[in-house]
């Protein structure tokens, strides 16, 4: 990414992803979303017509670890942790790792599902990326 890790993690968080997924809407239970990168932070999100549940398990300068929920069908950590560019301190290497377990058959379905798009998924995520970094 062609910022630096402190601009870089933000878009990774509920309230900064608004800036590049299309359709973001993070709802806050406890009403403040300046917390989305606290520990024990809990928001839902609609995707794919599917009401997710995230929770900040961990939280650092370069690192954020959500919990993930997806009632009925899977649960499990999403991991974000940006680095500086070897060659360039201003920008940010992301790695984002998904530990994903299923929670009954149609779960395991989906999952096979996201796990053979994840490639195409994320060059996508790049692509909008970029263009909230401009």
């Amino acid at each position: 990414m062609p910022v630096t890790v402190d601009r870089a993690l933000p878009l990774f968080t509920a309230r900064g992803e608004r800036q590049w997924v299309s359709g973001w809407d993070p709802q806050f239970p406890a009403g403040d979303e300046a917390l989305d990168m606290t520990v024990g932070t809990v928001w839902l999100n609609r995707a794919h017509g599917t009401e997710l549940v995230w929770t900040v398990a961990d939280s650092a300068k370069n690192r954020i670890r959500y919990v993930r929920v997806i009632p009925g069908i899977w649960a499990g950590i999403v991991e974000i942790t940006c680095s500086p560019t070897r060659d360039d301190p201003t920008s940010s290497d992301v790695q984002v790792v998904y530990d994903t377990t299923p929670l009954s058959s149609k779960g395991n379905e989906l999952l096979t599902a996201f796990a053979d798009g994840h490639d195409a998924f994320l060059r996508g995520w790049e692509s909008d990326i970029m263009k909230a970094c401009r």
